[in-house]
């Protein structure tokens, strides 16, 4: 049932231009916003708040479309909230939009970026838009989706007056073993070599992105990882656009081979 809520939320993310504008949460961001602030001598209030809002608030709406209708009233309203979960962009819009226009502006590239710092751009709004979602919904459904979306609009959404420290560790928590999944599916759709370099050179203590002194090592990874990927596995000499193209090209193989184990997952009935 997951794979097939799935294809259908990417071929309507794609295939429906309007679908950005149902995207926004920032009503929902509002809400957390106010409990948060009321709630602000509570220690780690951002991270309590995010987890109730997710768990307790998606769990229940499950746990009623399941009594209302059963199992089709579920698959709609997963396949609703994962619409609204793919995004809050549409990435290959925001490359499109690059190519034709070298307007880099939804994807946070910099006109004077490089090519690696511009495919680095590319990995990381899939990692935001596509995979974290995708994995959390996989692993927990509705309640996964709206985990994983509001705490990577939170964070984006911290300030030096309010760091919103509990975020940033939650949002790296749910981001590692998308990353390992990333690296693996990446070094069997791309060049093995290439990316296990990569993949050594972030665990090196001298690498941009690396760990700072006193946060996890070993599989614990962080976004830093994806400038190594980018470094790694784009050709030098490319332009800009050329290594956002590439990037993107990527990051589709990535998609498609994570597709591919979910069917088969299915098939084998592992997943419901």
């Amino acid at each position: 049932m997951k794979i097939l809520i799935l294809l259908l939320a990417l071929a309507m993310a794609h295939y429906g231009p309007r679908v950005d504008r149902t995207r926004p949460l920032s009503w929902l961001l509002g809400v957390i916003d106010t409990l948060i602030e009321r709630g602000a001598r509570v220690p780690m209030i951002d991270v309590v708040v995010i987890l109730a809002v997710a768990l307790v608030g998606g769990g229940g709406l499950s746990v009623l479309a399941e009594a209302v209708g059963g199992d089709a009233v579920w698959a709609l309203l997963a396949l609703a909230v994962l619409v609204m979960g793919l995004g809050p962009r549409d990435l290959d819009r925001d490359v499109d939009a690059l190519v034709a226009t070298d307007s880099g502006e939804g994807l946070s590239i910099m006109a004077d970026d490089s090519a690696h710092q511009a495919g680095m751009q590319v990995y990381a709004a899939a990692l935001a838009r596509w995979f974290g979602v995708i994995f959390w919904f996989v692993l927990l459904g509705i309640p996964g989706i709206l985990l994983y979306r509001l705490t990577e609009q939170m964070a984006q959404r911290a300030s030096a007056d309010r760091p919103l420290d509990g975020t940033f560790r939650l949002r790296f928590f749910l981001e590692w073993p998308v990353l390992v999944l990333m690296m693996v599916a990446s070094a069997l759709t791309n060049d093995f070599d290439r990316v296990y370099q990569a993949w050594h050179q972030f665990r090196q203590p001298h690498a941009v992105g690396s760990n700072e002194p006193g946060e996890p090592s070993g599989w614990w990874i962080h976004r830093g990882v994806l400038a190594e990927l980018a470094d790694g596995v784009l050709p030098e000499g490319l332009d800009q656009r050329g290594g956002v193209q590439l990037a993107h090209h990527f990051v589709w193989r990535i998609l498609i081979l994570w597709l591919v184990v979910l069917s088969v997952l299915l098939l084998v009935g592992a997943l419901a």
